[in-house]
């Protein structure tokens, strides 16, 4: 093979975390030819799991080869984590995984309202490093983009995962779009039918999901992002199980590079059946919040937060009450390079 068509790529990157442990990454590439090559990557699994705890130890490792000719494309992948430390609370271990994948796929030029098109089937097998298997399944995805930044998604999941202590045979629907008709304004919808665990009763459930959002750039110094979403939950028998929405809006003004006040507001309305909970709960909650946030940079690596939340809570998982009460707060965030 000609040496001018091998070139193998080499990265080292060093990095300091908070607690002044010094860790390594390494990503390297071999290129076989104009269609074939191999990536590999090595980087410590430990990091920030939360705000609350952090992970010690272990790496993650993946090797894959991509496949690329004209308009087709196949890649697999492996991929490898340790067991790793979780300190916080209460310290614990972490199992790691393992798993493949595989992906074939073929795409097309267009003109119109079909200026791009794509279609993928993945294959996706995961297992726990004490051989629980986690997931099996086959993802089928159609995408296609139009003008004004038009973009569609179709995907179909089939297969099994472990949820909830034991493995679940599933199939879902997804369905996504997005279209930019003007440089300062997006707009898209996101929205997911079928299996999922009711950790509630830990019973399989039929959901419905749907996700909006609306971003809207009024002017250099004024930005509007508006999302809304909302779940319908039941059980395979029909019983209705949970029915909810949240609504985000955040109205941000930037006065220069340094300095900016964001307004946030949201509203959670969550209506459940108490039949189908295991728990007492009640019937219909709604919470109701807002947050006013000053931001200073005074140089990049600083950053100063004051504001006041008013039982402003963020969360959109619909299984707890907001517990956020009224508070005024001041951050002060610090970043180092080294």
């Amino acid at each position: 093979m000609p040496i001018a068509r091998v070139a193998i790529l080499l990265l080292a990157l060093v990095s300091l975390t908070s607690h002044a442990a010094m860790t390594e990454a390494f990503d390297g590439r071999w290129q076989l030819s104009d269609q074939h090559s191999v990536v590999t990557d090595l980087r410590p699994a430990s990091g920030g799991a939360s705000e609350t705890e952090r992970l010690f130890g272990g790496n993650a490792f993946s090797v894959q080869y991509l496949f690329r000719a004209h308009q087709w494309y196949a890649d697999a992948r492996y991929r490898r984590t340790d067991d790793v430390l979780r300190a916080g609370l209460k310290s614990s271990t972490k199992t790691g995984k393992y798993g493949s994948e595989f992906e074939v796929g073929r795409s097309w030029g267009g003109s119109g309202w079909l200026k791009k098109r794509s279609l993928r089937t993945t294959y996706q097998l995961s297992r726990n490093n004490d051989g629980q298997l986690l997931a099996d399944r086959i993802i089928t995805q159609f995408d296609f983009a139009g003008p004004n930044q038009t973009s569609a998604q179709f995907q179909y999941h089939n297969g099994r995962e472990f949820q909830a202590g034991r493995l679940i045979d599933f199939d879902r629907v997804v369905l996504k779009g997005s279209i930019r008709p003007r440089d300062d304004l997006e707009m898209g919808i996101e929205t997911q039918i079928g299996d999922k665990v009711n950790l509630a009763s830990t019973g399989l459930a039929e959901q419905r999901r749907v996700q909006q959002f609306l971003h809207w750039n009024v002017n250099e110094s004024l930005a509007l992002r508006l999302n809304n979403t909302s779940i319908d939950l039941e059980s395979r028998a029909g019983q209705a199980i949970l029915d909810a929405s949240v609504v985000d809006a955040y109205m941000t003004w930037q006065f220069d590079d340094k300095g900016s006040v964001r307004l946030s507001m949201q509203q959670r309305d969550i209506e459940r059946n108490p039949d189908a909970y295991l728990k007492s709960v009640e019937g219909y909650t709604r919470d109701v919040g807002s947050e006013l946030r000053y931001s200073w940079k005074p140089n990049p690596q600083m950053e100063l937060n004051l504001g006041y939340s008013d039982a402003y809570d963020n969360k959109t998982d619909f299984v707890s009450n907001s517990s956020a009460g009224h508070d005024w707060f001041m951050q002060v965030g610090y970043t180092a390079s080294f």
